[in-house]
């Protein structure tokens, strides 16, 4: 999901939204009260932490020429 966007809006901006979807998350889960919302929201935060590693990833290897890939 985040390649798609990194492709179609750049690195940064979808950067930015995984470090808030994962900050959301976190906050939110502050406040759960149930296994099951403390699980779904932990599940958010792994999606946001995927999107925000493969949006490094990514923004790291633009510079490095195709030689070096």
């Amino acid at each position: 999901m985040f390649g798609v966007l990194c492709d179609r809006w750049g690195r940064r901006k979808p950067l930015f939204l995984s470090t808030a979807l994962i900050a959301a998350s976190m906050l939110a889960s502050l406040a759960a009260n149930s296994y099951w919302a403390m699980a779904a929201l932990r599940g958010v935060t792994g999606i946001g932490a995927a999107g925000q590693a493969q949006a490094l990833f990514l923004l790291a290897t633009e510079p490095v020429g195709p030689a070096f890939r």
